[in-house]
């Protein structure tokens, strides 16, 4: 079972926006002081400190130049005056837009193919799909039992979990002939592999999907994850 190091709220450093788009040049080079990132942590990075450049202009002084404990991952509930991904609201934090949409350009390629599509309705399958990665806020406080996998398990893929896309691929699971929903990564989670290896087992997990296999079916699921599924809008 490999090492439980946390893979969500990352704690990068402490920093302001003006630092972050100024450690990057207009191409995305340029060096930074936060050399313990893992390559995950570090595209994105690159990609928020991208952001930034293109569009400081419309950002007020006084916000740019705040310093933040900025974490390359998702809010906890107690995060307070923090940069992060989802955070909690009403707590002076400063949300980071989602990487996934910057690097998409805001899903251009995925409204191109939307628009170009030519499957009329009749012709799509009559199933409800969706593929997504396993995100969410689970009940309870999984962290506080991080060293026992059985017990944190239990919160993240047990039976009696509250993640809401677990529960709908164990759903699709009993349902085949109405439901074809499938998890694609658990990256999020601490013991992620032994995580994925056990949803694998069940058969809830998938690899990941092109964007146009959505297109293929009549129904699209929009589940949240850590916050709302923002391709599933397109």
């Amino acid at each position: 079972m490999e090492n439980t190091l946390t893979k969500a709220n990352d704690f990068i450093g402490e920093t302001s926006l003006y630092e972050i788009f100024n450690f990057i040049d207009n191409n995305g080079s340029g060096e930074h002081p936060f050399n313990h990132l893992d390559q995950y942590s570090e595209a994105n990075f690159r990609s928020l400190a991208l952001f930034l450049r293109r569009y400081a202009c419309h950002i007020p002084s006084n916000v740019l130049s705040r310093q933040f404990p900025l974490f390359l991952g998702d809010g906890n509930n107690q995060l307070e005056d923090s940069m992060a991904f989802s955070p909690p609201q009403n707590k002076n934090n400063l949300p980071i837009v989602d990487p996934i949409m910057i690097r998409s350009e805001f899903y251009v390629q995925g409204l191109q193919e939307i628009n170009s599509n030519t499957f009329s309705h009749k012709e799509r399958i009559n199933k409800a799909y969706w593929r997504g990665a396993l995100t969410g806020t689970p009940s309870g406080n999984p962290q506080e039992n991080q060293m026992d996998f059985e017990r944190y398990f239990s919160f993240i893929g047990g039976e009696k979990t509250q993640l809401q896309r677990v529960r709908l691929c164990r759903l699709a699971r009993s349902f085949p002939e109405f439901l074809d929903c499938k998890i694609t990564s658990t990256s999020q989670w601490l013991y992620s592999e032994t995580i994925h290896a056990r949803l694998n087992d069940e058969l809830l997990i998938s690899d990941q999907e092109p964007f146009e296999r959505n297109m293929f079916h009549k129904y699209v699921i929009d589940i949240d994850g850590n916050s709302n599924s923002w391709p599933v809008f397109l």
